[in-house]
């Protein structure tokens, strides 16, 4: 009996999960599938230009997997190209990456998965200022000055204090 598969990470689930050459509906030819984690390889290797040494580490697989998962992309990708078949995106064994938040209005805490847009406010509160205060499930981030989440865009950092001193201003002109 093989060995069950072991889980890998992907950063994003696909917007669109279907594709189909256009102006043609061949129904005689059955779909292709394409696994999310062949998908996140192909990402790794063509869109973002990674080795396939460095997309196995994102991946958290070994080299030699990388290699197996992206050759079996290439083939199934090429084949839906082809034989003009519809491309179908989904299942493997997968894990999302998350990210996690702390409000600085209430101090609660909480995950989210990568790909679906900033918060809207924290959960408890609904307050919208909050931070990222990870650096991603695996210990490594974009950051460039640590792995603590950034203070871009006025949301708690230090211009915050500035634009809340604007609308400070604005609201008691009103």
């Amino acid at each position: 009996m093989p060995r069950p598969h072991r889980s890998r990470w992907i950063s994003r689930m696909p917007e669109k999960r279907v594709f189909e050459p256009a102006g043609c509906r061949n129904h005689r030819n059955a779909p292709v599938a394409l696994n999310l984690d062949e998908l996140e390889a192909m990402r790794q290797a063509y869109r973002l230009g990674r080795t396939q040494e460095e997309g196995a580490v994102e991946m958290g697989i070994s080299r030699s997997t990388f290699g197996r998962i992206l050759e079996s992309a290439n083939q199934k990708v090429t084949q839906a190209l082809l034989e003009q078949r519809t491309l179908i995106i989904s299942g493997g064994p997968v894990i999302m990456d998350k990210r996690k938040f702390e409000c600085r209005d209430c101090g609660h805490t909480w995950e989210d998965t990568f790909g679906t847009g900033r918060p809207a406010g924290c959960p408890q509160c609904k307050a919208v200022n909050f931070t990222r205060i990870d650096a991603g499930p695996r210990g490594k981030g974009n950051c460039k000055h640590g792995t603590q989440g950034g203070q871009g865009r006025g949301h708690g950092g230090q211009h915050a204090a500035v634009n809340q001193g604007a609308k400070k201003v604005n609201n008691s002109d009103q």
